[in-house]
């Protein structure tokens, strides 16, 4: 799971991905962007505290985790 905060116009929304695939599909729905599978790709590898400026936004990487239960024996 990631947490990325987008940035426009002084406005931060912060929104949280399990997947890669819903980042894609937020990008898609919201933000009408071109080229959205390598702008996703990009802000998906952010490291935390980096970001990525496209468009006249401004990603940042605020966390990462996994997401899940996994059951270790």
């Amino acid at each position: 799971m990631r947490k990325i905060n987008i940035r426009k116009n002084d406005k931060i929304e912060t929104r949280s991905f399990i997947k890669k695939d819903d980042l894609i599909s937020y990008l898609r729905k919201n933000l009408d962007f071109h080229g959205v599978l390598l702008l996703a790709e990009n802000i998906w590898n952010l490291n935390v505290g980096t970001s990525y400026e496209a468009f006249g936004y401004k990603f940042s990487c605020a966390s990462k985790s996994r997401a899940g239960n996994h059951i270790v024996i």
